[in-house]
């Protein structure tokens, strides 16, 4: 989204109305398909005024949306300050739409109408005059999903798969051309998922009962492949196969054995692993020493820093079905372009790890498979998140 700040106002026969600034402007993402648009309005005339917001989706050429699902100081009457917010949810108002193709432009109004709307007699005439801000941008190749879901292209391009320091099913490493493709941010909600559960009736989580899993902001949890695979269908999405989850997982590295290096040890802030704080939960479990997210259970999506496509929690937190089925030596036979997996089997894919997961699971080509339709104790740590090609 760029953005794009007018300022108008209003000369009458009496004195000149000057115009409103609008400065320090700032934009945020939240992770279900919302910005918000932050600044400051200056007005030497003092008094009210009137926030104007109009939108376009054609990268500018023409301003016809008028946005609807915006709360904040928007459409009503304002007087000019610090710390002015507009809240919009673009996912409800432009779903699926290219957040690239988006411009925005604010028109602060102390003019005319202001006049007239307080029912004060006016014989003015109105002039408007409009300053352009160097653009602002929501961030580069990105877009909303139908599900309020924000996503990133992954560019078309080869990157080398699989590992020989790893397991007997991450060999060979071999050469792997995908084509360009969207990827979810964040792993998939609860509160998404809810959203599905509504419009479908489509049936609810077992973990949905339980305190530990059940927060809007956490990934769903306890899902099967079945459940993931309708979820995405219903999204206008699709589980990403196994090869687009490592490359998206990569961030962009060669050669790596984790999405943060070669230590098996990760950075503070690396992500949701078993550590020492579900050591005092969990006291037989097996964790990374010395390391501690402040975690026990599932955390929040996006609460530890991105890799470098600007992707969250591809490593840890919960592990995440692919399309694929599993087969330990599909490696020596999968095709160069677009593998999508043998053609049946009888587990699927899941990568990943999860916050139950120690460092021999974090690697970022480390391979596990799960029963597709099998629902036990385990899979309070499996989720998923969803892929769009990029020409849809």
């Amino acid at each position: 989204i760029v953005l794009f700040i007018g300022l108008q106002s209003s000369i009458n026969s009496q004195s000149i109305s000057y115009a409103p600034v609008i400065t320090n402007i700032k934009i945020t993402q939240g992770f279900t398909g919302s910005i918000l648009i932050s600044f400051d309005i200056d007005d030497p005339d003092g008094g009210l005024l009137e926030v104007k917001m109009l939108a376009s989706k054609d990268d500018g050429k023409s301003y016809t949306i008028v946005p609807k699902s915006v709360t904040g100081d928007v459409f009503k009457y304002t007087i000019p300050g610090k710390g002015k917010s507009i809240s919009w949810d673009v996912s409800k108002d432009l779903p699926g739409v290219d957040l690239n193709s988006i411009k925005i432009r604010l028109i602060a109004d102390d003019g005319i109408k202001l006049t007239q709307d307080l029912g004060t007699p006016t014989d003015t005439t109105q002039s408007k005059s409009y300053t352009t801000t160097p653009d602002v941008s929501l961030g580069a190749n990105m877009k909303i999903g139908n599900d309020g879901a924000k996503m990133v292209l992954i560019p078309a391009g080869e990157f080398e798969m699989g590992s020989n320091n790893g397991d007997p099913d991450e060999r060979p490493v071999h050469t792997v051309y995908l084509d360009a493709f969207y990827i979810d941010i964040y792993e998939v909600t609860n509160a998404q998922y809810k959203k599905f559960v509504d419009a479908t009736g489509y049936p609810k989580p077992v973990y949905w009962r339980s305190d530990n899993f059940n927060e809007p902001d956490q990934p769903v949890v306890g899902v099967t492949w079945e459940d993931a695979n309708a979820y995405a269908k219903w999204a206008g999405k699709r589980l990403p196969t196994e090869a687009e989850w490592e490359k998206a997982a990569r961030g962009g590295l060669v050669g790596k054995n984790y999405s943060w290096g070669d230590s098996p040890i990760p950075p503070k802030g690396a992500g949701n692993f078993a550590d020492m704080t579900a050591k005092l939960v969990f006291k037989r479990w097996d964790v990374i020493s010395g390391y501690d997210d402040g975690y026990s259970h599932p955390a929040p999506v996006g609460s530890f820093s991105p890799n470098g496509y600007g992707i969250y929690d591809m490593m840890g937190n919960v592990w995440e079905w692919c399309y694929d089925w599993y087969d330990a030596n599909y490696y020596s036979r999968s095709p160069k372009n677009n593998p999508k997996g043998p053609e049946s089997g009888r587990d699927h894919v899941i990568r990943g790890g999860s916050w139950f997961a120690d460092k021999d699971c974090l690697r970022v080509s480390n391979r596990f498979n799960y029963d597709p339709s099998y629902v036990i104790q385990s899979a309070f740590n499996i989720g998923f998140r969803c892929v769009q090609d990029a020409d849809k």
